[in-house]
């Protein structure tokens, strides 16, 4: 049942996560000039956060590793680490929507896309391909539990809720951020499951 054991800290904000959403929701259709006067100008600064927590916790845990673990392994994680930096500093100071205007395909169905197939993909070679869970732990790459992908996905559907875009924005960068603090392969990121 390792797919949906909750650490203490998931289980008070997961609860708080789909609070959010759902206030999000209710409001954008109750209270409309509220939810665009507030909760939409508030909404990006805990995306921005969860983001950015996801970038910390990467150059924590190469920096916590280095001793431990291969260069390959460490520089993804830094990479990875500066990449959620450079999407949480778009998301406050220039807005994932603004790459619509540079981006000529469809933006938001795409970016659903590539989190969906991530959270798949990486779920399916890690439990069914020895090879695949290799190269996944080798690039440290983060793989979900059922329960996350099962959340995800329902937090994918809000893009089609009018105002959605940007509680989805705000449920998937936190539900990311989990991910990425109590993935399913937690073992490679942690310093006690190593041989000394």
């Amino acid at each position: 049942m390792k797919d949906f054991k909750l650490a203490p800290a998931e289980k008070f904000f997961y609860p708080i996560i789909l609070l959010l959403i759902f206030l999000g929701m209710w409001g954008s259709e109750n209270y409309p000039q509220i939810f665009k006067d507030y909760y939409l100008l508030i909404l990006p600064w805990p995306t921005f956060l969860a983001m950015f927590l996801c970038g910390l916790l990467y150059v924590y845990r190469a920096f916590l590793l280095r001793p431990f673990r291969l260069d390959g392994f460490c520089y993804s994680m830094i990479l990875q680490g500066v990449l959620f930096f450079i999407f949480s500093l778009l998301n406050v100071f220039w807005g994932l929507d603004e790459l619509k205007k540079v981006y000529t395909g469809n933006f938001r169905g795409d970016l659903v896309t590539v989190i969906t197939v991530y959270y798949l993909l990486t779920k399916l070679l890690y439990k069914f391909s020895a090879q695949g869970k290799k190269i996944i732990d080798k690039l440290a790459l983060p793989v979900p539990k059922t329960f996350q992908i099962i959340l995800f996905g329902i937090s994918a559907l809000l893009p089609f809720w009018p105002n959605g875009w940007e509680i989805f924005k705000f449920s998937a960068s936190w539900f990311l951020f989990l991910m990425v603090w109590n993935p399913y392969n937690r073992n490679i990121f942690s310093r006690a499951s190593l041989e000394r």
